[in-house]
């Protein structure tokens, strides 16, 4: 990535930065619908507002401008917006605040998170990471409960669609987006469970686990799933030690049976996993997509053209998004914008990849979490085969924390070391 500028955060700020970051985590599975607004409302955006509020006080504002990957990312989708309003003569609110005032939010979100784990170093980079998949993981035990016989009155709130599907969901809206959540926080919290540094809080992380475990196979995401198989084989062929490899393939299965055996909605449960109608739907929006990079392969049709079109001109029943990030990307930016995404994605897994290598060739313990941090990035690489996965939240704090992974000074030192022997 791109070198940050000479002044960092000073240490009088670091506290407040962590009672924002502490928050936003905690937020990122909160999302409300309100009907004058053209997109959901992320409680945790607020706090992303208080952080740039926060810069410019501090008159730092010019500190998010430290990442030249991000500021080619910015060229795109502002040449691919104004594409978009040539090709349709208008320019669409999905296009204008969904995608690309979107997109701003989460680049800043995901050097929030940068800074202040660039600030921290290792062991904030892990206090981080556990912090968020505990916190999701107890939080979606208040949401398990109503799948028991007792909490019908929750049902309504957090599981039932409009089509009365028994789909986990928590508050987050979209049962889908919900089990990229959960599948990003269970792999997270893999290196959590042989820690022997957190003492009495292993029973938390256990607490947190099958909650996850639980959770992620209620939402019956199938795209979740897999993420979570893509991201656990990736933990397990690098993990040393093949007892405890077998250990993390037994545990979330089991968590998986358990869910079953918990809902008393198991029927409609299962019935929606086996289904093929919503699979035959996706493959008809799919075929849209594919037609709709044909007709203009170059440059895609403009931000947020597929969706704007894709009942007038596509055929299909309603606008829609595509539910495949790739294809998304082809359709809206051609094969210019895949191109600076397949560049931005890989400069990433790069940062993350050497970063990672160098702490386990320094045996330092937070290797594990940085291998859990790259399973969750693949993860949501396979999720995005089946849900417009780049605009998560939690995705770009797994690009946040590698990012900060970067900026380690301890690492640094050891690299150095390493090299004189």
């Amino acid at each position: 990535m791109g070198r940050a500028t000479d002044r960092g955060l000073e240490k009088s700020d670091i506290s407040f930065l962590t009672i924002l970051v502490f928050l936003w985590l905690a937020l990122l599975g909160v999302q409300v619908e309100i009907s004058s607004l053209p997109f959901r409302l992320a409680l945790s955006d607020f706090v992303i507002g208080t952080y740039v509020i926060f810069l410019l006080w501090r008159r730092k504002i010019f500190f998010l401008m430290r990442y030249r990957d991000f500021l080619v990312l910015g060229v795109l989708f502002t040449f691919s917006l104004l594409w978009s309003y040539k090709n349709l003569g208008y320019l669409g609110q999905y296009a204008l605040y969904n995608k690309y005032v979107g997109l701003v939010v989460l680049v800043v979100s995901a050097l929030f998170v940068s800074d202040w784990v660039s600030q921290k170093g290792r062991e904030g980079f892990r206090l981080c990471v556990l912090w968020f998949s505990c916190a999701t993981g107890l939080i979606n035990c208040f949401y398990l409960l109503a799948y028991l016989p007792f909490f019908t009155f929750l049902r309504d709130a957090l599981i039932f669609l409009p089509s009365t599907e028994a789909r986990l969901r928590g508050l987050l809206v979209d049962p889908n987006a919900y089990g990229g959540l959960l599948m990003v926080a269970l792999l997270s919290l893999l290196p959590a469970l042989e820690d022997t540094t957190l003492g009495k809080w292993k029973r938390i992380v256990w607490i947190s686990f099958l909650s996850l475990a639980v959770g992620l196979f209620l939402t019956t995401s199938r795209s979740a799933y897999l993420g979570f198989l893509s991201g656990i084989i990736f933990f397990v062929l690098l993990h040393k030690g093949v007892l405890r490899r077998l250990l993390f393939f037994i545990l979330p299965a089991g968590g998986f049976i358990l869910g079953v055996l918990l809902s008393p909605l198991r029927e409609l449960v299962l019935a929606r996993i086996v289904s093929v109608k919503q699979i035959v739907s996706r493959m008809d929006i799919m075929e849209a997509g594919v037609r709709a990079f044909l007709s203009s392969p170059l440059f895609g049709l403009g931000l947020g053209s597929f969706f704007e079109l894709s009942q007038t001109r596509f055929g299909l029943p309603w606008k829609q998004i595509i539910h495949n990030s790739y294809l998304w990307v082809l359709a809206d930016m051609g094969i210019v914008g895949l191109g600076v995404w397949a560049y931005f994605l890989f400069r990433l897994w790069q940062k993350g990849w050497q970063v990672f290598v160098l702490a386990r060739q320094s045996n330092l313990q937070e290797s594990l979490y940085i291998l859990a941090v790259l399973a969750s990035f693949l993860g949501m690489l396979a999720f995005a085969l089946g849900i417009e996965a780049l605009y998560q939240r939690h995705l770009w704090m797994l690009i946040g924390l590698i990012i900060g992974l970067g900026k380690f000074r301890d690492l640094d030192i050891e690299q150095r070391s390493l090299q004189r022997r």
